[in-house]
Parts: structure tokens; sequence; C-alpha cells
């Protein structure tokens, strides 16, 4: 009979199912990874950006939000056709990691090795002979022009947008410029977010876009009794920082009637990672 592994050894078993040291149990939900050793004690001042960090948006609403008003965009001002209207967002097929290839148009996850794995042109899955021809004999590096990579949430619906565009207008046998779609779909989805289109929604309908955590106030609030300061660093612009910025913290603690008493510093439009942060008027 083979032995049993190593880890399941009872000795090893009671060190691993034990705390490393005497603890305080934090509940999962509530704690905190870090990649590396942190020394709070060490800590001076602590930063925030907003947007999916502070102010947790509703997901599935922002992300069906930003695909209408992208592809609308697209068709009045980009001449697509009006037929693409009615193209639905579809949330699975999305997730963060993806790499888009702007020169074949396909969309892929890569392993931790930078080796590309499941891979769709459109939404239809692309063979393994395919997907070996094109990427197994390379190390797949985002530096290069060709490809974006989908790091954000924001990035969900551009991703799936451009699956969607491939899979529709080739179907009806046009010849698609996978780069220039790429490109229009990111100068679309680029300008419902800065003429502010976008937000102008979220502002006028916030319980539909925000959730409202009632932990937050507390939670920054700890770190202030602890000495640390605080400072809110975020792209969004004054005006919709400081409507969002209401909507979650004031009037959470007394100690606190408006956000702004949190931080010891604001800075909007930090336009980063360039930062070079707008000039109060």
């Amino acid at each position: 009979m083979p032995e049993a592994p190593a880890y399941e050894a009872p000795e090893v078993r009671a060190l691993l199912d034990a705390p490393h040291a005497p603890h305080r149990e934090v509940p999962r939900a509530r704690q905190i990874f870090v990649n590396r050793n942190l020394r709070m004690d060490k800590i001076d001042l602590v930063g925030f950006d907003m947007d999916y960090t502070l102010a947790i948006y509703h997901l599935r609403q922002m992300e069906q939000l930003s695909f209408d008003m992208t592809l609308a965009r697209m068709i009045e001002h980009l001449g697509y056709p009006d037929d693409l209207a009615r193209l639905a967002y579809d949330t699975e097929f999305v997730i963060r990691g993806l790499v888009v290839d702007k020169e074949t148009g396909n969309i892929f996850k890569m392993d931790r090795f930078n080796h590309c794995g499941r891979s769709y042109h459109g939404r239809r899955p692309l063979p393994f002979d395919d997907v070996r021809r094109l990427y197994r004999e390379e190390k797949i590096h985002l530096s290069q022009p060709r490809f974006a990579w989908i790091d954000t949430l924001f990035g969900l619906p551009e991703a799936s947008l451009y699956a969607e565009l491939i899979e529709f207008l080739e179907d009806l046998g046009k010849p698609v410029d996978y780069a220039q779609l790429y490109a229009d779909i990111r100068e679309s989805i680029d300008t419902v977010h800065r003429d502010n289109s976008l937000k102008e929604i979220v502002k006028r309908d916030l319980p539909r876009f925000l959730v409202k955590d009632l932990e937050l106030g507390p939670a920054l609030h700890k770190l202030r009794s602890g000495g640390k300061k605080l400072f809110l660093l975020t792209n969004s612009f004054w005006d919709y920082t400081q409507v969002v910025m209401q909507y979650v913290l004031d009037d959470v603690l007394p100690e606190y009637p408006s956000w702004r008493n949190y931080f010891d510093f604001v800075v909007t439009g930090a336009m980063k990672p360039a930062c070079r942060p707008e000039r109060p008027t």
C-alpha cells in the first residue's frame, strides 16, 4: 500500500489546521490581503482611490450602462449599423484579466506563465489547432501594441462589445479591421466617461448604481483613530467626486458630518498614472 502524502500525516495536519500564533480570529470577509509584510505602525499616510475602492458600484448596472452608451455612440458618431443596437451585454462572457489580440480579433486568457489558454474569436471558441498555431510557441508580451490587457472592471464592457461586434459583422460577411474596431470602441468608451454623459446618468440615480456601505465610515475612522493621515486620489473630477462621496459617507458617523472630514488631502482629476491633477478654481 502506498504511503499517505506527507501533508496527511497527523503532525503536519495539526500544524496546518492550527493558527501560527495566538491571535484574535477575524472573519474572512473582514481580512485584508497584502503581498508583502506590512507594518501598520510604520505607516503614516494611507491613500484611497474612489471608483471601485471607496465608491463600490453595482457592477451589472454600471457595465450595462457603459456597454449601451458606447454602442450608441459608435452608431451615432462613427457610422456603425443601426442594427447593432439590438446587441445584448452578456455578463457571463467576460472576466478581468483577458487579453485582446488586435491583430487577429481574438480574446483569450493567459496562464501564469503568459501562455495562451482558452481563446475566442467573436463568440466562437477558437479550435485548439488555431490556438497552437497562433500562440503556443510564444510567450505573450503585453507591451506589444498588438495586445490590450483587460485588467480593470471598467474594461469588461469593451471586451464584451469587441467580441459581439466581430461576431455580428462577420456573420454579415463584412470585412473587419480588428485593430480599428478596437480603437473605435476605446475612443467611444473613453468619450462617454470623459464628456461626463455616463456620470450624469449615475448622478441622477445614485442608489441604482452605488452601494452604500455603512461600514466604510467606521473603517476610515479606525485608521484616523490610529494616528494615520488619509488622502483621496481619484481620476474623477471634483463635481462627480463631491456627489459620489457625499452619498457614500455623509452623515454615516456624527463625528464626520461631511465626507471631507475623513481626509487630510483630496486630489481629483489626477490623470493617473500620469498624475497631473486638476487645479481647483
